[in-house]
């Protein structure tokens, strides 16, 4: 998954122990679900995509999206 491979790689630039990142990385799976797992690697994959074309994407309301991507930018999962 995309988040592990970002958190390891943070990790090894910044000198940070893996057991610190696997601490780090079960902290933010408890804090996002599936959609959330699933919005990111699109993000990651595709790059800029529109909040009418997530929802679409999902099978979601916009206003779940807009909610979803305010929680993972507070959490430096997406800009």
């Amino acid at each position: 998954m995309i988040v592990e491979m970002v958190a390891a790689e943070v990790g090894e630039s910044h000198g940070i122990e893996a057991e610190a990142v696997d601490a780090a990385l079960e902290r933010v799976r408890d804090q996002i679900d599936e959609l959330d797992q699933q919005i990111v690697e699109l993000l990651s994959d595709h790059g800029f995509q529109s909040v009418h074309d997530l929802a679409q994407a999902f099978g979601v309301t916009e206003s779940t999206i807009r909610r979803d991507l305010e929680q993972l930018e507070s959490m430096d999962l997406v800009r």
